[in-house]
C-alpha cells in the first residue's frame, strides 16, 4: 500500500511548512490527487490520519481534489481526457498509447496552519 509512503511524506511536509512559519498546528490541506496517480483517497486519509497523530498536522482536513488527465492520439489527432491507466489506446481510432498531459501529479496545493 505506497499510499502509506506518500501520507508519511504529506505529513512530513506539512508539519515542515508549519514549523517553518511558526504555527502552533496544520489546521487542512488542498492536495491535486491525478487521476491516473493510482492513489486510492480512501487510503491516503487513512494514512495520513494515522500518522499525522501527536504531529502539527494531527486533526488536519484533507481535501483531495482529483485531477483529470488529458490524451492526445498521435494517429488521428483525438484529445479528450484518460479515466484509467489501463485504457491508454485511442477511443476513436484504437491506436496506442496515447500521448499524456497530466493525471499523474500528487501535489500539496496549500496548507492552512494557525
Amino acid at each position: 500500500m505506497h499510499e502509506m509512503t506518500v501520507a508519511n511524506d504529506l505529513v512530513r511536509i506539512l508539519v515542515d511548512a508549519a514549523t517553518r512559519a511558526g504555527a502552533a498546528r496544520v489546521t487542512g490541506a488542498r492536495i491535486r490527487v491525478g487521476a491516473l496517480s493510482c492513489i486510492n483517497h480512501d487510503a491516503l486519509r487513512f494514512g495520513f490520519e494515522a500518522l499525522s497523530r501527536e504531529t502539527l498536522a494531527e486533526g488536519a482536513a484533507l481535501e483531495l481534489v482529483t485531477i483529470p488527465a488529458g490524451g492526445t492520439c498521435p494517429e488521428c489527432g483525438w484529445a479528450g481526457e484518460v479515466t484509467s491507466p489501463g485504457e491508454l489506446d485511442c477511443p476513436t481510432c484504437g491506436v496506442g498509447p496515447v500521448g499524456l498531459a497530466g493525471g499523474q501529479e500528487l501535489t500539496v496545493e496549500s496548507a492552512m496552519v494557525e
